[in-house]
């Protein structure tokens, strides 16, 4: 892997900065003195490296100097931008709503931008490959662990399976990736999503493969229909055999979409300076990881969320290219 060095930051260093000022002085610094900042997500996952590597690609291709900070991830950057603490950061499109509505963990309406598109992490329903169980709706009486208690893919797939009319019949049971993916291992629970990045398993489902036949169940396309009328932040989604084996065909799924996050502060130059030294040199970004295989300007544009307004720099970049779609919002 090419490494790109650029200066990193930590949440726990940032915090600690904090404790000497308050929240809204840390970003007036921020804004006024120091680099750009952008927050990534928790050391090692998709999110981290993707946004990790687009720091460094801005500080290498352009006049801006920037920095990075590991978060806990796309809700927690939201909040740090509503502070005044980020200029950029990692997202999910299904986050938005709930942050721009102030309802949820957001106890404040959030005025937030986006930039682009990098990815889309899509949570398939995933059992033994000899378990029997052939559809969404043969959960009912199963264990399913859809992951952390707090997290999108529970609030997804419970409203789901209560549209189908199973939830109240399934025994949920939470913990991180690593937990759930040991417990459908070890056969203690029988149902849990696969993760995929762009299509592709994520490192700890690749491992999972290693010792365990799978099998991808898919959503029915009605529930999936349902989900995104109720938070239009999930997008449906296809797995497809060319990039997992556990499904023979393309299968519907749901997927929140990775959006790189922008203060409503960031001026047009800088968006613009942003969007156009990653998709200027997307070749070279996509050599660094294979978490960064959807970097280029039509998926950038084609995944946005048209409920969320562009910054207007990353907007004009896609305008001189042509990839512009016109019922995006461009932020005013």
């Amino acid at each position: 892997m090419t490494k790109i060095a650029a200066p990193h930051i930590t949440r726990r260093s940032l915090l600690a900065a904090g404790a000497a000022m308050p929240v809204a002085s840390l970003g007036s610094r921020l804004w006024a003195q120091s680099p750009t900042l952008f927050g990534s997500a928790s050391l090692g996952s998709t999110g981290y490296v993707i946004v990790e590597t687009i720091s460094a690609i801005v500080n290498k291709h352009s006049d801006l100097r920037t920095s990075s900070m590991s978060t806990s991830g796309g809700a927690e950057n939201l909040q740090l931008i509503d502070q005044d603490a980020l200029d950029f950061g990692q997202s999910a499109s299904t986050d938005y709503q709930a942050a721009m509505a102030g309802t949820g963990r957001f106890k404040q309406p959030i005025n937030v931008e986006q930039t682009f598109a990098y990815t889309a992490w899509a949570t398939v329903p995933m059992v033994r490959a000899d378990s029997g169980i052939e559809t969404a709706r043969d959960l009912a009486g199963k264990r399913v662990s859809p992951s952390t208690a707090g997290g999108s893919t529970r609030r997804t797939w419970e409203m789901m399976t209560d549209f189908l009319g199973v939830k109240d019949d399934i025994r949920w049971t939470y913990g991180s990736w690593r937990e759930v993916y040991d417990a459908f291992r070890s056969g203690a629970v029988d149902c849990v999503p696969a993760l995929l990045a762009g299509g592709s398993p994520s490192p700890l489902l690749q491992e999972l493969m290693a010792s365990v036949e799978l099998k991808g169940l898919g959503w029915p396309e009605d529930a999936i229909t349902h989900a995104n009328k109720v938070n239009p932040g999930i997008t449906r989604y296809e797995a497809v055999p060319e990039l997992w084996s556990a499904v023979s065909e393309p299968t519907p799924c749901t997927a929140s979409v990775g959006l790189l996050a922008a203060h409503p502060r960031v001026t047009d130059e800088v968006g613009y300076a942003v969007t156009k030294a990653v998709f200027d040199n997307a070749a070279e970004v996509r050599k660094i990881s294979q978490e960064l295989q959807n970097i280029d300007p039509e998926y950038a544009v084609r995944y946005m969320a048209d409920f969320v307004p562009v910054n207007a720099g990353a907007a004009q970049y896609f305008k001189e290219i042509g990839v512009w779609r016109d019922d995006l919002v461009i932020a005013s």
